[in-house]
C-alpha cells in the first residue's frame, strides 16, 4: 500500500500550441465537412433544378471524411510526442491526397440517378454546386499546407 502512495506521478501529456498553418489545415477539414451539407450535386431536368448534399453519393462523403481525418491528425500534433509529429503530417498529406482523388472521381459521378430511356429526351444536365467546389478548394488548401508542414517537420528533425 505504501508503494502506491510513494510512486511518482505519471507525466501528463504536454499540449503545445498549434501554429497558424495548423489552424488553417484544421479549418480546411472543417470547411469541407460544413460545405458537404450544402449544394454538392445538382441536376436540371427540362427547366427544373434540384440539388443534394455530398452524403448522397459515395465519392462525395468519402472525400469529406478523409479530409476530416486529415484535419484530426494535424490537431493530434498538439499532444503528440515530437517524434510523432512528422508521421501525423505524413498521414495528413496522404489522407488529403486520397480525399482529392475521391473528390475528382465525384466530379464524374453525381448523387442523382438520371438513367433511363427518357434521360436524353428530357435534357438532363448534371453538375456540381458551390458545396462541391468549396469542399474541393478546402481539400486542396489543406493538402498543400500539410505538405508544407511535413517539409518543415522533416527539416526540424535534422
Amino acid at each position: 500500500m505504501t508503494e502506491l502512495l510513494s510512486r511518482p506521478p505519471r507525466p501528463r501529456a504536454e499540449i503545445r500550441p498549434l501554429g497558424p498553418l495548423d489552424l488553417v489545415i484544421i479549418a480546411a477539414g472543417a470547411l469541407a465537412l460544413i460545405f458537404s451539407f450544402f449544394s454538392y450535386y445538382t441536376v436540371t431536368i427540362v427547366n427544373v433544378s434540384s440539388t443534394t448534399s455530398a452524403w448522397h453519393g459515395f465519392w462525395g462523403w468519402f472525400s469529406v471524411l478523409l479530409a476530416v481525418g486529415a484535419a484530426l491528425l494535424v490537431a493530434l500534433t498538439a499532444v503528440a510526442p515530437d517524434h510523432m509529429t512528422r508521421r501525423c503530417y505524413l498521414g495528413a498529406v496522404g489522407l488529403f491526397g486520397l480525399a482529392l482523388v475521391s473528390a475528382v472521381i465525384a466530379l464524374f459521378y453525381s448523387g442523382f440517378d438520371t438513367s433511363g430511356p427518357d434521360a436524353y429526351a428530357l435534357h438532363v444536365v448534371k453538375g456540381h454546386g458551390y458545396g462541391y467546389w468549396t469542399s474541393l478548394g478546402a481539400i486542396l488548401v489543406g493538402g498543400a499546407l500539410s505538405l508544407i508542414k511535413l517539409r518543415q517537420a522533416g527539416a526540424s528533425e535534422r
